[in-house]
């Protein structure tokens, strides 16, 4: 009788197997076909009863409750950009990395593709959202007046917004239509579920059927033996990416190390012509993270970077990361053809840790993210003494096209960690792509080496612009217009770097250089105007050694080497 069970459980098994992969197939084919995309600003493809698919960013995506969001959509007339919001209601696509939102089927672009229903949108439902939008533009522009390095020309933006007049204009743009989601699922992984059942259910119905011939004990130690075999060759093949994961441990409360020992893969990233932060995610998502679904939550912060000498003549690079209450991982890479570095990596880039961080750093999940974890360094050094930060600036992203492949500003980091062994080789590699930045903002590149040179590289009206500053911060430094910011008087942060420098002479030790840094920290709880600095670290770029101190603990240094993460040298 229990056979007869077994048996039609593994049929039924089979069955929903084989009806999820055609079911994830057919589903795959109606969302990747344009056929069935609807055009909001097209009056014949989107009005009421219409059917199809839309093409959404999910970071223009703003929840408004539990069930209804305002979707920003854009389109290009005549080399402007004229937008549209949408009402939509049926799923929160701005969850950061909840199973919902991770599900949802992305396009060859990076933009999430959903089966939609188009009807009339309520008006209660209407000025719903309309409201929300209004209120969050009402804090963000606060926000921004409390902000002391913001772009004057964004005050400006978002005093409009929330004037009158831009508010009357966001109502104008708001459509009298809303999406009901009626399928946000993610196919390809529906597909790939149901493969795997149809193979276990397939498993189990031969072995059934093969009890009614051979005794229980034989088949149950062939199965041991095939199941065994099939073990050892996936912990052979995944090794690395085993170690990686478990080299993942707490150093202490809210800092980790990662020993880094798998394959990321950055030659092919490299050739792949990723231009943005969803096409990055999507690559990880691929080749790093067997398909499990990744998001942004990194928003803005402020550094600073410095460059002195030591008394023996060698070479620091000090650095402040300045953000929200945050997780941070230490991680060491020493890739088979390229030279070994030490980085600092923020966790909630990918969502993860800290307080409001939706999964713990720990969890398996959490251990699975340190895969992608290469890609986000904030800061680093590498074995033949070249260290490189990257800063936030208060402008638009950057996307440069003069014909070069393509590469992201996090990816750069990394290209520079593994393969330059100077200053001059990093700016000759940066200035062989098209460089991309992420999270709606610039940056620049702090670039320094053990000879003592150091650069600032901007790029300014699609060009890279070059500066040789000691000391940097969160403005532009090669805009002829800015030159005065050279001299500080506009950023305190700056000044007292470059008060410091100036006073020793560009000479000091490692001991008086974190001074440096804590004279240019900030306090968000004495200051809560302020972004509070989570981490300051010194590299000696001379000795491949760093000194860390977390969250202004300025009185407790940490030194981290190779050793720190169980490499001997």
């Amino acid at each position: 009788m229990l056979k007869k069970i077994i048996l039609v459980l593994a049929v039924i098994m089979t069955g929903v197997g084989i009806f999820m992969w055609v079911y994830g197939d057919s589903w795959i084919y109606t969302l990747d076909n344009d056929y069935m995309l609807l055009n909001p600003f097209d009056p014949d493809s989107f009005k009421p009863g219409a059917y199809g698919s839309i093409s959404l960013d999910p970071g223009s995506i703003w929840p408004i409750s539990s069930d209804l969001s305002a979707a920003w959509v854009y389109k290009d007339v005549d080399g402007e950009e004229c937008g549209m919001v949408i009402p939509l209601e049926g799923s929160n696509f701005n969850e950061a990395y909840s199973a919902v939102s991770g599900l949802s089927y992305e396009d060859k672009d990076g933009n999430t593709r959903v089966m939609v229903e188009v009807v009339e949108c309520p008006d209660d439902q209407r000025q719903e959202i309309l409201q929300g939008i209004f209120d969050t533009n009402e804090m963000t522009y606060e926000s921004a007046l409390s902000y002391e390095d913001a772009d004057p020309s964004y005050i400006g933006y978002m005093e409009y917004a929330v004037s009158d007049e831009g508010k009357q204009e966001i109502e104008d743009m708001t459509s009298h239509y809303k999406c009901i989601v009626v399928s946000s699922a993610n196919f390809p992984l529906i597909k790939a579920i149901g493969t795997v059942l149809t193979v276990i259910g397939a498993v189990i119905l031969t072995i059934t059927l093969l009890t009614f011939k051979f005794s229980p004990r034989k088949i149950v130690l062939g199965v041991l033996a095939l199941v065994l075999m099939g073990l050892s060759v996936c912990l052979i093949s995944q090794r690395k990416k085993i170690s990686t994961i478990a080299s993942l441990k707490e150093y202490k409360d809210g800092v980790y190390t990662l020993r880094y020992t798998a394959d990321y893969k950055l030659d092919e990233l490299l050739a792949s012509d990723v231009s943005s932060e969803k096409q990055l995610f999507s690559w990880a998502e691929d080749n790093l993270y067997y398909g499990l679904p990744i998001s942004s939550g990194l928003d803005s912060f402020g550094c600073a970077a410095l460059s002195i000498t030591t008394p023996e003549g060698k070479h620091l690079m000090g650095r402040n990361y300045d953000f929200y209450e945050t997780d941070c991982v230490m991680i060491y890479t020493d890739p088979e053809d390229g030279y070994a570095s030490i980085g600092m990596v923020d966790t909630q880039y990918i969502n993860v840790g800290g307080d409001d961080g939706d999964i713990s750093m720990t969890s398996p999940l959490g251990r699975m993210s340190a895969l992608a974890f290469p890609y986000m360094t904030v800061d680093g050094m590498n074995e033949a003494g070249v260290g490189v930060s990257i800063l936030m600036l208060d402008q638009n992203e950057i996307h440069q096209d003069n014909g070069k492949p393509d590469i992201m500003m996090t990816v750069a980091i990394r290209a520079i960690l593994d393969t330059c062994g100077s200053v001059d080789e990093a700016v000759a590699l940066l200035d062989s792509y098209d460089m991309h930045s992420m999270i709606d903002s610039a940056f620049h590149l702090y670039i320094t080496d053990r000879s003592g040179a150091h650069v600032v590289v901007e790029w300014l009206g699609g060009e890279m612009v070059l500066t040789d500053p000691p000391a940097v911060t969160n403005f532009v430094m090669g805009d002829p217009e800015d030159t005065d910011y050279i001299q500080g008087g506009e950023c305190r942060r700056y000044d007292a770097l470059m008060v410091d420098w100036n006073g020793c002479f560009g000479i000091a030790s490692e001991e008086e250089t974190m001074s440096f840094m804590a004279d240019a920290s900030d306090d968000e709880n004495a200051d809560p105007g302020v972004l509070g600095t989570e981490w300051s670290c010194v590299y000696n770029l001379d000795d491949f050694e760093v000194t860390v101190c977390f969250d202004l603990a300025y009185n407790e240094p940490y030194s981290v080497t190779p050793e720190t993460f169980g490499v001997k040298r």
